[in-house]
């Protein structure tokens, strides 16, 4: 998988509270998996506020370093 493609990859979010945020883009099968051992709630795909991790990432060659706080997708203006 390249890294652009686990930028867009479904998530989960476990960060704590009561139920399992479910990115409604997760196969079904794994929804019902997580469903049968924690209480889980679909978590809609919003700007604000974020339900899912940011992923970032940073590069750096020779001569130059650059960090990118979206996928590119994302920065031509395509948000999946």
């Amino acid at each position: 998988m390249t890294l652009e493609d686990a930028f867009h990859q479904p998530r989960i979010d476990a960060s704590g509270g009561d139920t399992v945020g479910v990115d409604p883009r997760l196969p079904e099968a794994i929804q019902k998996a997580l469903a049968g051992k924690f209480p889980v709630s679909p978590s809609e795909l919003v700007v604000y506020p974020t339900n899912f991790a940011c992923p970032a990432r940073c590069s750096m060659t020779r001569y130059r370093a650059s960090i990118s706080a979206l996928p590119t997708s994302c920065r031509r203006g395509r948000v999946p």
